[in-house]
């Protein structure tokens, strides 16, 4: 049976620039509908039924929402595409996940098997940690608020979500929820917090792993009886998962672990999510996404005049106008997203995700030009230190002393300025730093804090581990994180202050613990790294000769490579290599640039296939590949030209598309303007490059035709390099004189 439904004969053909295709779910509070963009987009849209648009108490739920679907962003949740928070009916548009829920999962292949339990139950520990890191309890997770797709699994449905120390909207001893799923203390009407969505992950997983509910009854009254006095049945749980499970279907709600204790408990379950789902669910995916674009609008015939009421969510011509209130989508730089959303996409088959194909053109429609900018701030900034974009602001590095300066991504108003702080990184929706090395207390060995939590909206900083254990050690630079972790390339200088041999070392973002420590090589293959990157449990270190692979767990040394043969290059040194890229990682594949683009095998290390090697000259004279960017099973790069002083055809700077899993030419689109051989931007069906240029900023590449779809001019500065940023809907560019910020459809 489809998921959507025809529309409502009253309900509207559109709703800002999205055309309804059908309802994917009606409640009492609104309703969701499938629809389509101009440019083909299909995203899920929420409507506000009008008469709870002004009640303060629907105002503090929605705010609830907003704030959990903000704590669990995109890895988890859905991405915000859209919302109109200002009229009389306030909707908001996020892509559409495609997957069955949980509860569906089961009944299309029965009992999953124990590698997807553990692949789902890490996915939503990691998600409930996240959520609970903010101070919101969903209270009521369950297998049918659990989204199966090919990504992880995602939870939805935040309708009675309640932020840790808000007042409660229920009176006390009213109990909300499901009750096959409630928590002890939720079924007697108390508090639920953190520990009783840990108790709700275990009842979850043990139906995903039997097929019942921890609590089977007749009537609600006997599951809440159940759930109180009663033992959960776990004789059909797999012995591996027992334990687990046990733990969290305690009665006793401190003595349930922590989310971040689940996750390692229960494993990753494979290389990527999709891979641990059974046939028939990735079967129903792929069935999902060929449906998906057969579906046309269809509208239920209207009823008998006087037989029922209106009940279109569109206003009626005597509503009152709703106040502007930019809070409401102004949360997290636009990462508000809807907290009922009963459906969403992500298409997958098992050869993988399909060409786009749908007719999308995002930021600029075709012929439409290049966007306004929705503001510009002004500054002296370090254009070559990348702008950080997350919590709501971007953080700019001024160019004459360690300061960040915080501007606020809705208003481009300055929130804050920060200093000394030598770097900043985004992390776990927030953001990291360390102090400049002259932030500290006069003395031979200042203790100092050495890693910094940055308040996003104050600036405020609060230590996240005081002196990394040592007040010798020096960190040098944040290099990446994941979900529970940071990398931190540090110095520990020695007893006369002389300095030491560098190495690296991994941080709980929640407790502050140092989780591992491993030394570095003074030069090599395995010396300080340029850049990094976190994925599938590896932590992939670039350095100047090469990469190192390291376990992320332990820092233990995989193995290292060198990417190119010297030998093949006029150099004299090892050192006049070209620099490698930073690399990216996607299906198993890691995918760099070093004088030639190349792909290796993530678990091994094994060059799968080169591109760039057969060009018919050597570095420094042959073509220069910038970072790759990987994007639906495709290796997007900028060439610099073999030769700027040829001929105009041999001197083209081009974007090059490669086959990701073979290397295999796609296309190429040569740019009549310098470009710099950076990691092309991929946002909204475009590549977003930057110029050599002193007015042109920006140069988007439309990757469904492989033509310019437009270029974006500023005033004219002495400074030709910037950098970009980018948060869902707006992409940044920073030029020593100025951030600019533009919008984007995506």
């Amino acid at each position: 049976m489809s998921p959507v439904q025809p529309l409502a004969h009253d309900d509207p053909d559109r709703l800002g620039r999205y055309r309804l295709i059908g309802r994917l779910g009606s409640g009492g509070m609104g309703t969701v509908f499938l629809a389509r963009s101009s440019g083909g987009r299909t995203v899920a849209l929420k409507t506000v039924h009008p008469r709870f648009a002004a009640e303060p108490e629907f105002r503090i739920r929605f705010r609830l929402e907003a704030e959990a679907a903000r704590a669990i962003g995109a890895r988890h949740g859905a991405t915000v595409v859209d919302c109109d928070p200002d009229g009389a009916v306030p909707w908001l548009a996020t892509e559409y996940l495609l997957g069955p829920s949980l509860d569906e999962a089961v009944r299309l292949a029965g009992p999953l098997p124990e590698h997807t339990v553990r692949a789902v139950g890490a996915h939503l520990a990691d998600a409930l940690g996240e959520i609970h890191r903010t101070g919101i309890v969903h209270r009521d997770l369950k297998p049918s608020n659990v989204l199966l797709t090919a990504a992880g699994p995602k939870i939805i449905d935040f309708g009675i979500a309640r932020a840790l120390g808000a007042r409660r909207l229920t009176a006390t001893g009213q109990v909300v929820g499901t009750p096959a799923y409630m928590s002890p203390e939720q079924a007697t009407g108390h508090d639920h917090g953190p520990e009783g969505d840990v108790f709700a992950l275990g009842g979850v997983l043990l139906f995903a792993a039997t097929g019942r509910p921890p609590f089977p009854g007749d009537s609600a009254a006997d599951i809440l009886y159940r759930v109180r006095y009663g033992e959960p049945d776990l004789t059909h749980v797999p012995d591996g998962l027992r334990p687990v499970i046990a733990s969290c279907l305690r009665k006793e709600a401190a003595d349930r672990p922590a989310p971040s204790r689940l996750s390692p408990e229960l494993g990753a379950g494979g290389d990527t999510f999709a891979e641990s789902l059974p046939e028939a669910v990735l079967a129903d995916l792929a069935d999902r996404t060929t449906r998906l674009w057969d579906l046309r609008p269809v509208r239920s015939p209207a009823p008998d005049p006087g037989a029922v009421a209106r009940t279109a969510p569109d206003v009626s011509p005597d509503a009152p106008p709703l106040p502007r209130r930019r809070a409401l989508f102004a949360l997290g730089g636009g990462l508000l997203a809807a907290g009922s959303l009963t459906a969403g996409v992500v298409a997958y088959t098992r050869q993988g995700r399909q060409d786009a194909g749908n007719g999308e053109r995002t930021a600029a429609d075709a012929g439409a030009g290049p966007p306004e900018a929705a503001w510009t701030f002004a500054g002296t900034f370090d254009n070559k230190v990348r702008p950080v974009a997350a919590g709501g602001v971007v953080l700019v590095r001024d160019a004459l002393r360690p300061r960040y300066t915080a501007v606020d991504v809705a208003t481009g108003r300055k929130k804050w300025s920060r200093d000394p702080l030598r770097d900043v990184l985004g992390a776990d929706g927030g953001l990291l730093a360390v102090p400049d090395e002259e932030d500290g207390v006069a003395g031979s060995s200042p203790v100092r804090p050495a890693l910094l939590r940055l308040d996003p909206e104050s600036g405020r900083t609060t230590p996240l581990h005081d002196s990394l254990g040592d007040p010798a050690l020096e960190p040098t630079a944040l290099l990446t994180a994941d979900r529970r972790t940071v990398y931190v390339l540090a110095g520990l200088r020695g007893p006369g202050g002389e300095p030491a041999r560098p190495f690296l070392s991994a941080y709980d973002l929640v407790s502050g613990a140092e989780r591992w420590r491993e030394g570095l090589p003074e030069k090599g293959v395995g010396a300080e790294p340029l850049s990094a990157v976190v994925e599938g449990g590896r932590l992939v270190c670039v350095t100047r000769l090469g990469l190192t692979v390291r376990a992320a767990d332990t820092g233990r040394t995989l193995y290292s490579k060198r990417l190119v043969d010297p030998a093949r290059y006029d150099v004299d040194e090892e050192s006049d290599l070209p620099a490698p890229s930073a690399a990216v990682v996607r299906g198993g594949r890691i995918h760099v640039s070093q004088g030639e683009v190349l792909a290796l095998d993530a678990r091994s290390g094994e060059t799968l296939w080169r591109w760039g090697a057969e060009e018919p000259s050597t570095w420094p004279g042959g073509p220069v590949y910038g970072a790759p960017a990987v994007q639906d099973g495709v290796v997007y790069v900028v060439a610099a030209p073999e030769d700027t002083r040829g001929t105009a055809e041999q001197a083209a700077w081009r974007l090059i598309a490669l086959d990701a899993a073979t290397g295999e030419f796609r296309w190429d689109h040569r740019a009549p303007l310098r470009l710099w051989p950076g990691e092309p931007l991929l946002r909204g069906g475009l590549a977003l490059l930057t110029p050599f240029d002193e007015r042109r900023l920006l140069y988007a590449v439309d990757l469904r035709d492989h033509k310019v779809a437009w270029t974006y001019s500023g005033p004219a500065q002495d400074t030709v390099s910037h950098s970009l940023a980018a948060t869902p809907g707006h992409v940044y560019v920073l030029r020593a004189g100025a951030l600019t910020a533009l919008p984007l459809r995506e």
